[in-house]
């Protein structure tokens, strides 16, 4: 009896195993089930899933794949009732622990093709909106990015997530000061949790903004109570008018002839207001064309590299480096280098700037060929007569 049993059981799980490995099997209350483990919520943000189907991909190189849930019309709602977040797909690794105890938990969760939007505060801050919406009250969004700052548990759905993954989809900001848009397409980004809490991780996505496209690197960075939050990203080397294309306030780089590359780092609090932003520069050899001066004379300025970096917050930004370096007598060596750091300081509402310039020695002998024919001829010429 004992024997005919066991083969029965073995019989009924090969053939869910089948089953299962064929396509995903929809459960309808498993769908409910997810979202009362996830709307026991004081914040005011409620999960709402249309489908929810268990799927197992079978056993990979000898051992036996995760089981999965697959969730369709997948929905974040705010205090308002609109959605703040919509994904069309999402898959969740189940918790084998809380299995084990009972509890349907997530270990991982992929979101498929997530729309995301958000608009830039008069004060820097980042406001999530649902899509299509420039403003709304939608809670407190970040919130269950907070759940994630303690060590993981598989006691709860809230507290077992270890891993989370972004596939698709888009995240946009909206500056309704300017009317400008930039939008992070076909992102792929994957965050760990760590083992006393906190997410890290990184990914890549196509940057968008009006006619400009360009593919970026991602990091992001979420610990400590109360939260923190850090973002990156790297642009590959580009030519400044397409730099100029995606942040018109780099258009003054349009002298610069020379690929240039940039990374930027932005730091915020647990409410989304930045605390402080950091960016850099850089470029290899070049020259900056001032255009063609008096009777077509050349006004360009050879350098060896060009590096700056700046950093500060909304009342005070400080320039750390910028440094020009110029070419070297032999062809691909450097020469001497000209620098600046400074400050820019808001004091009573006043813009208040302090540089500092430096050069390195400068052979007279080298001084025309560094100095351009066309720029400031007669102070050229002048200065030259004295050498």
């Amino acid at each position: 009896m004992a024997l005919a049993s066991a083969l029965l059981l073995a019989l009924a799980l090969g053939g869910l195993a089948w089953r299962l490995n064929e396509s995903p099997l929809e459960i309808p209350f498993l769908a409910r089930q997810i979202e009362s483990g996830v709307n026991d919520r004081s914040d005011g943000l409620r999960l709402e899933i249309g489908r929810a189907a268990v799927a197992w991909e079978g056993f990979r190189n000898g051992f036996s794949a995760p089981l999965d849930i697959r969730l369709a019309d997948v929905r974040l709602h705010g205090l308002s009732g609109a959605p703040v977040v919509e994904l069309p797909d999402a898959a969740a690794t189940l918790s084998l622990r809380a299995l084990l105890r009972g509890t349907i938990a997530p270990a991982g969760i992929t979101l498929l093709n997530p729309r995301l939007e958000a608009v830039l505060a008069p004060d820097g801050s980042i406001a999530i909106s649902p899509p299509g919406e420039a403003q709304a009250t939608v809670g407190d969004p970040l919130a269950p990015l907070r759940d994630l700052m303690r060590p993981a548990s598989d006691r709860s759905a809230a507290t077992s997530l270890r891993r989370l993954r972004i596939q698709g989809g888009s995240l946009s900001l909206l500056d309704p000061m300017s009317g400008r848009r930039w939008t992070l397409a076909e992102t792929r980004l994957d965050l760990r949790r760590a083992a006393a809490g906190g997410l890290a991780g990184e990914g890549s996505a196509r940057l968008e903004s009006g006619n400009a496209s360009v593919q970026v690197r991602l990091q992001a960075r979420a610990e400590g109570d109360p939260m923190r939050l850090s973002a990156g990203i790297s642009l590959p080397a580009l030519r400044p008018v397409e730099l100029a294309a995606l942040w018109p306030p780099l258009a003054p780089l349009g002298l610069v002839d020379a690929l240039v590359s940039l990374t930027a780092h932005a730091e915020f609090d647990a409410d989304g207001r930045p605390q402080r932003l950091r960016a850099a520069l850089g470029a290899g050899a070049g020259a900056i064309d001032f255009g063609p001066g008096t009777n077509s004379a050349a006004r360009r300025l050879p350098f060896a590299g060009f590096a700056l970096a700046a950093g500060g917050t909304g009342r005070a930004l400080r320039l750390e480096t910028a440094r020009l370096t110029l070419p070297g007598n032999a062809p691909g060596t450097s020469g001497p280098s000209l620098t600046a750091r400074g400050e820019l300081l808001n004091r009573d509402g006043a813009w208040n700037a302090a540089v500092d310039l430096a050069a390195e020695p400068i052979q007279a002998a080298d001084l025309p060929r560094y100095w351009p024919a066309g720029l400031s001829p007669e102070a050229r010429a002048a200065t030259l007569a004295t050498l």
